[in-house]
């Protein structure tokens, strides 16, 4: 199978780290998204997005959710999608969290103004932006230290998708220069080193800093 887009997206990140944890070959095709998308990634996604899964067969799944279902259910090994109505649905009900709460309020912009500008656009960071959306940390993180408190993971005692994305999406923060503070949020802190330490998060960093390893404030042991 193909992946195409990039590592430093969340969301080709999580099938990355999906597929890896599985034991899935692909081959990561890189791809631009948005006005510079080509009009290859167009035939694939009319709307320009990434990630997109081209399978063995020709056919695409141009969203990063739908792939992941694909591939948690048509490949064996640790299944990442719970069984249960009640789990499963709570479980993709934290995936949207994340993508709401956490990446559409702030950690797009942090690591738009602290990464993509002085990295790609030679620009310096716009940290008034960064001040806009910074209110937004808190109520985000109160909750998943909340659903840590007593269990390894976020939705349960096993790594399921909810997980990934989490770690996927915060991953970019400590890009941007913002670690998890393990006085206020104990549970989370601990819980994302231990995520990013496992070895499908420590090879998609490796990715990651060959892109933006001289911008990135994350210096990985």
């Amino acid at each position: 199978m193909k992946l195409h887009g990039v590592s430093l997206s969340p969301w080709v990140r999580r099938l990355m780290v999906l597929m890896d944890e599985k034991g899935i070959e692909y081959e990561l095709v890189p791809a631009v998204p948005g006005e510079n998308a080509s009009a290859e990634l167009r035939n694939m996604n009319p709307l320009g997005r990434i990630p997109v899964l081209e399978l063995d067969d020709g056919r695409f799944l141009a969203d990063s959710l739908a792939a992941s279902i694909y591939l948690d259910s048509a490949f064996p090994g640790h299944q990442f999608i719970p069984a249960d109505n009640w789990a499963r649905s709570w479980d993709l009900w934290l995936c949207e969290f994340v993508a709401s709460a956490i990446f559409s309020r702030f950690e797009g912009t942090f690591f738009v103004q602290r990464v993509v500008r002085p990295a790609f656009e030679k620009a310096a960071p716009d940290e008034g932006k960064i001040s806009e959306v910074a209110h937004h940390i808190p109520p985000a993180y109160e909750y998943l230290e909340a659903h840590l408190m007593n269990t390894a993971f976020l939705s349960s005692s096993d790594l399921t998708l909810a997980d990934v994305t989490a770690a996927s999406v915060l991953l970019n923060m400590r890009h941007a220069g913002e670690e998890i503070d393990p006085d206020r949020w104990p549970k989370l802190a601990d819980y994302l080193n231990r995520m990013h330490q496992r070895p499908s998060f420590v090879a998609s960093i490796k990715k990651d800093m060959e892109l933006i390893g001289h911008v990135s404030a994350l210096r990985p042991t």
